[in-house]
């Protein structure tokens, strides 16, 4: 059941991505910081995918390597490596802005929401910081290969599942290594690391025929402009 759930959202996800795609890269930025946000909210939740320990932070993390690869072939690798960024600075803000947050005087009527936003709060900056260390390098390093492949002229496809890999598991390595090496034991770190690369490359895989429509779509406007 969980499974079709993730499932279902990763795909509504992707659509979203896809659709934001036609109002410019200010859209596809918007994207990218929201989804890094979800990622340090969520991050921290441990879930059971087909028995096998990974976190909820995994689906949006995917469609952040979507919207970059709809930007650079959108408009250009140098457009996509801003993304990373505005991202960051994203993140950064929303750290800061929680840390006030929590630090004010709470009235009695809300105490119950405090705590809870408290308890957030606290579980929050380790998980964003791993994920924006991970997303940064891991950006770059997809942002390269996928650039040099589709320079060569490789077909999509091959650049898209070579970068896609690569950048995921660097990803990994580096993301749960921080987020959870003090939290869990080594056989569990590493269950959750391998089964979140998996998931990662798997949504990664199921949003490459958007990649292509996207492509489609776009070569088809070119077209109907010459005519």
């Amino acid at each position: 059941m969980d499974e079709m759930l993730l499932l279902g959202l990763s795909l509504v996800f992707f659509l979203a991505t896809a659709w934001s795609a036609r109002f410019g890269k200010a859209w596809l930025y918007a994207v990218v910081v929201i989804n890094l946000l979800f990622v340090s909210l969520f991050g921290a939740k441990l879930i059971s995918v087909f028995d096998q320990t990974t976190n909820a932070g995994n689906i949006f993390y995917a469609v952040v390597f979507f919207a970059t690869y709809l930007l650079i072939e959108n408009y250009s690798t140098q457009t996509a490596r801003h993304s990373i960024y505005i991202g960051l600075f994203g993140v950064a803000l929303f750290l800061i802005a929680s840390r006030v947050i929590v630090t004010l005087t709470t009235l009695p009527e809300s105490a119950l929401a405090d705590q809870a936003i408290a308890s957030l709060v606290i579980l929050t900056p380790n998980i964003a910081f791993a994920s924006v260390v991970a997303f940064f390098i891991a950006s770059h390093a997809n942002i390269l290969i996928y650039d040099h492949f589709r320079t060569l002229q490789y077909p999509l496809v091959v650049g898209l599942l070579i970068a896609l890999s690569a950048a995921q598991c660097i990803d990994s390595l580096i993301f749960f290594s921080l987020a959870f090496s003090d939290k869990l034991a080594s056989g569990v770190l590493f269950e959750t690391m391998w089964v979140g690369f998996t998931l990662k490359v798997v949504l990664g895989i199921i949003s490459i025929p958007f990649i292509y429509l996207n492509v489609w779509l776009k070569e088809k406007q070119k077209t109907l402009l010459l005519e």
